[in-house]
């Protein structure tokens, strides 16, 4: 995204869109304990990533990186979803 482009962000965003839909889905398989905390995170993320989605689908690349910026992990404390 740093480069510009665009298509190649927008792939990216795909690829790590199907996967967390694919984790998602086997969470909430059979055997599988539900995890109020775990749900709420994957709520956030999709909700934030859908954001990016719009603003890279719209040619926002300014917003587009603002938004990434705010989902890149930081530190050991992991990713900031929420800033």
């Amino acid at each position: 995204m740093q480069s510009g482009d665009v298509s190649g962000a927008q792939d990216s965003l795909s690829a790590l869109s199907d996967m967390l839909k694919s984790a998602a889905d086997s969470d909430s398989g059979a055997g599988s304990v539900n995890n109020s905390s775990s749900t709420d995170f994957l709520g956030t993320l999709k909700k934030n990533l859908s954001s990016l989605s719009s603003s890279l689908s719209s040619g926002d690349l300014s917003g587009a990186q603002s938004l990434f910026a705010s989902l890149t992990p930081r530190g050991s404390q992991g990713v900031d979803i929420t800033a």
